[in-house]
């Protein structure tokens, strides 16, 4: 039985407030260069910090961001 469906979670409150949450959660597609520490955490990062600096304008850091992402899509995945 899973665990959403046992009485003893429906009794945690609020964690079993937010169990419908799971039903309209989207993930994004599989890339092996994104997740937690990555290479596309870290170009948008740096594009993101260049904005709050004043130092690119939102329109800049993402046409930087997207010309650096492009060639991890254009890549092969290495795993």
């Amino acid at each position: 039985m899973p665990t959403l469906q046992t009485q003893a979670y429906k009794n945690l409150t609020p964690q079993s407030n937010y169990a419908a949450a799971a039903d309209t959660a989207v993930y994004d597609s599989p890339a092996w260069y994104s997740g937690s520490g990555s290479n596309f955490e870290n170009v948008v990062g740096a594009q993101i910090g260049l904005v709050q600096q004043g130092l690119a304008s939102p329109a800049a850091a993402l046409a930087g961001a997207r010309s650096q992402l492009l060639t991890y899509a254009n890549t092969p995945s290495p795993l």
